[in-house]
């Protein structure tokens, strides 16, 4: 298994995604929720979750009730798992 760290800006996400589209086995990949990944990941299953309090709020005192939306993005089926 290899860990990717990374930020985003300057990132190659159409590198990642070539990558994980090639991978012979299972991902599971968290994404901020964006039309451009959206797209990127079409054909892949997808689920458009919301979380509180990121991890990259760095607005400590206004953390609080912040939503978040993100994708969770495989390979295989999660739709079925996550109902």
């Amino acid at each position: 298994m290899a860990w990717l760290v990374t930020t985003t800006e300057g990132f190659d996400h159409e590198r990642l995604r070539e990558v994980l589209g090639n991978i012979k086995g299972r991902f599971l990949l968290s994404y901020d929720d964006s039309p451009k990944i959206r797209e990127l990941y079409k054909g892949f299953d997808i689920i458009a979750i919301e979380r509180q309090n990121g991890i990259n709020n760095r607005d400590f005192a206004n953390r609080k009730n912040k939503v978040f939306k993100e994708l969770l993005i495989a390979n295989y089926p999660i739709k079925e798992l996550h109902e």
